[in-house]
């Protein structure tokens, strides 16, 4: 499985920061420090946090024949024109009124090439503020080799806690991390890239913030460590 380090970008799910940058290092710092300056909870993900959108204007030129009861619609003026004398010479027709123009702008997403055609730029742009906003990451491809969407953690009370003071469902969840660990770890020369994980650990059903939390658990005891910020290996 490749690991392309520079396809990961970082969004704050309390503030609605996102970042991009075009080394991993770079991005991991930004991380860091923005969680140790405000206390947020962050996400990563894979591809542009922010998806590009761009909005173009485009301008229809048309005319229409009252005779032939038919209407013509052109991109240029032009050829409305050309059209407009070719008509009236080789039939008995005239085209009427001037050439009505009609503007419209499309709004268009490179991420996940959807298109959008509007009457104002205004709505355009709206939509395009809007569609800015949506996930275009379900489905990524986990080391298991499936495509899973993601799925909510149960928080149904575990019996299990009250005779071990950790529930079944809390020491699975350090198991799964590590083991995704063991998978990752040699895919990177400094090890598994914590973003990695923590999407792949997303994927199978545990939230960031939580696979977040049972990786600091790991290192607390000593079961992987950082040989260098951003990545860790087991013990």
């Amino acid at each position: 499985m490749e690991i392309n380090l520079e396809s990961f970008s970082v969004e704050c799910t309390e503030c609605d920061m996102d970042e991009d940058a075009d080394d991993y290092s770079s991005l991991e710092k930004f991380a860091r420090k923005h969680v140790e300056h405000t206390g947020h909870n962050i996400r990563w993900v894979q591809g542009s946090a922010v998806p590009e959108v761009s909005v173009s204007e485009s301008t229809d030129y048309r005319l229409r024949c009252e005779t032939c009861n038919e209407s013509w619609s052109f991109d240029s003026r032009h050829e409305a024109e050309e059209f407009q004398s070719d008509h009236a010479e080789y039939t008995d027709h005239e085209t009427v009124d001037e050439i009505e123009t009609e503007e419209s702008w499309t709004a268009h997403c490179g991420d996940c090439r959807t298109m959008q055609e509007f009457a104002t730029q205004s709505e355009a742009n709206e939509w395009r503020d809007d569609h800015r906003t949506e996930d275009h990451r379900t489905g990524i491809r986990t080391v298991f080799g499936t495509i899973r969407e993601q799925q909510p953690e149960s928080a149904q009370a575990d019996p299990t806690l009250v005779e071990t003071g950790q529930s079944k469902s809390q020491r699975d969840r350090i198991k799964n991390i590590r083991e995704l660990i063991s998978k990752l770890e040699n895919e990177c020369d400094d090890g598994a890239p914590v973003p990695f994980i923590v999407i792949e650990a997303e994927m199978v059903g545990m939230t960031q913030s939580k696979a977040q939390t049972e990786l600091e658990k790991l290192k607390q005891k000593g079961e992987v460590y950082e040989p260098r910020s951003g990545f860790v290996r087991t013990t």
